[in-house]
């Protein structure tokens, strides 16, 4: 009974193994991937003030030298931080008033 237990337990362990590594890692690179995009997306928004820039080539390579295949999800997931950006500033404008139609 306990040999069967132990090979039970073991069994249990691997598939926990098998979906940390199938499905929660995968996902903690993708969040960290979405927080990178973040970042570099509002840096080239900062640097198109001063100069002009690709605002979307200075950010795929950017992370092509911090080693991220550029790959269409990697693409999506780049215009979806666009967006995101585009929409909290949109968020600010309206909170200070700016940009509001007259009521």
């Amino acid at each position: 009974m306990d040999y069967a237990v132990s090979i039970l337990v073991g069994v249990v362990i691997i598939g926990l193994s098998i979906a940390v590594g199938a499905v929660i890692i995968p996902w903690l690179k993708n969040k960290g991937l979405v927080w990178i995009l973040d970042i570099l997306v509002a840096a080239a928004e900062k640097l198109a003030e001063n100069q002009p820039i690709d605002k979307k080539a200075w950010v795929l390579a950017q992370l092509a030298a911090m080693g991220v295949k550029i790959t269409p999800f990697v693409e999506a997931c780049l215009e979806a931080a666009v967006q995101h950006l585009d929409i909290a500033m949109q968020q600010i404008k309206g909170e200070k008033g700016v940009g509001r139609l007259a009521e």
